[in-house]
């Protein structure tokens, strides 16, 4: 759901699990009227703005979006990403290696279908980069980490953003991964994670800040 920041030149893109209701809030960002679709399918939206997203690792994104999904009682979406399992180890097989999933929802996106009717990218790799995939395709943005908010929003703004920063939680998502599944991720990923500079539930080590699409 694309939103623009009052006063700038911004097109920021909500992607899930990546505290877009803490950006809403403490920017006071303004929802773009009748437009569901991703940047990427809504191409006119984006003339003359840059478009922003935020991302965090994929260790704790995969984290989130099964609990979300859990919370939320979406154990059927849960149960056929993992074949019908929906224990955190069995979607995650799914989510970083969807050639083994026996019926792919479709489209692939979990909580932000039906955001956009597509063409969608091939579903290849993690879910987490399929989703930057999906939502960005070959848009030049710009993408916040998110363990870094308040440094990487204030040098965009060109002010001190005045905001408490969100609470993370990396214990629960700590305790849900065996080294097997830390390499999975990785692994599926490895493209995005490298670029970001991310290690295992860590910030970006280089930046709060990355340039998308990776090059």
């Amino acid at each position: 759901m694309p939103f623009t920041v009052p006063g700038h030149r911004f097109l920021f893109v909500n992607v899930p699990q990546t505290c877009g209701d803490w950006t809403r809030a403490a920017l006071d960002l303004v929802k773009c009227q009748s437009v569901n679709g991703p940047p990427a399918e809504v191409p006119w939206l984006v003339a003359g703005n840059q478009v922003i997203a935020q991302i965090t690792d994929p260790w704790s994104w995969y984290a989130r979006l099964h609990g979300h999904l859990c919370l939320t009682g979406r154990d059927r979406e849960l149960r056929q990403w993992g074949n019908g399992d929906s224990s955190f180890a069995a979607v995650l097989k799914g989510w970083t290696r969807p050639e083994t999933v026996d019926e792919v929802p479709s489209p692939p996106g979990v909580v932000w279908a039906p955001y956009g009717p597509g063409p969608h990218p091939p579903l290849e790799g993690g879910l987490w980069s399929w989703t930057y995939r999906a939502f960005l395709g070959d848009l030049i943005a710009i993408l916040v980490d998110q363990a870094q908010l308040i440094d990487g929003w204030s040098f965009l703004l060109a002010r001190d953003l005045e905001a408490p920063p969100p609470e993370l939680d990396t214990a629960g998502p700590r305790a849900l991964y065996t080294r097997p599944l830390k390499d999975r991720v990785r692994a599926a990923d490895r493209e995005l994670i490298e670029h970001c500079g991310y290690q295992f539930l860590r910030p970006s080590k280089d930046a709060s800040l990355h340039a998308w699409p990776p090059r």
